[in-house]
């Protein structure tokens, strides 16, 4: 499996995702089942963390120029050391975006849902789901950097 195979898988998914959100939220609209209505537009907010890691992504596929030292070894230990930093900086960024989408989440849950209850059972999966997918999405983005970058250093020195 490619490393452009993997990212197009993950754009599917994203896309199935959001298309079976959709598709629950006109159900609810037209049965008026506005419970149901009330968590899918949760959910809809939620997979929204799908754009943090595109963010991610981009951000690496901006740098088109591979680090050059001396030697191609020191090149690839240069290279490995901006991928350590930049994959450090992404789960300390999807750390932060996770707590403040769970932060979001009980406010909304408690002024939409009934009476103020709070639902523990689904902040802890959607927490758990928001942080899993940023962490994916974090080092297929470091990955995929890793190997085009490689791919040029390898070029440049054979």
């Amino acid at each position: 499996m490619t490393q452009g195979s993997v990212n197009e898988i993950l754009i599917c998914v994203a896309f199935l995702i959001w298309g079976f959100l959709i598709l629950k939220i006109i159900i609810s609209l037209t049965k008026k089942a506005y419970c149901d209505l009330k968590k899918d537009l949760l959910y809809l907010f939620n997979s929204l963390i799908f754009f943090v890691g595109w963010v991610f992504y981009v951000g690496l596929a901006i740098i088109t120029q591979g680090l050059k030292e001396k030697t191609e070894e020191a090149s690839f230990i240069l290279l490995r050391r901006r991928c350590t930093i930049e994959l450090t900086h992404y789960l300390i960024i999807s750390i932060l975006i996770t707590i403040g989408f769970t932060g979001f989440n009980i406010l909304y849950q408690k002024y939409f849902f009934r009476k103020g209850n709070i639902e523990k059972r689904m902040l802890v999966l959607l927490a758990i789901g928001d942080l899993l997918i940023l962490i994916i999405l974090s080092c297929v983005a470091v990955l995929d950097y890793y190997l085009g970058i490689g791919d040029q250093i390898n070029r440049y020195y054979h």
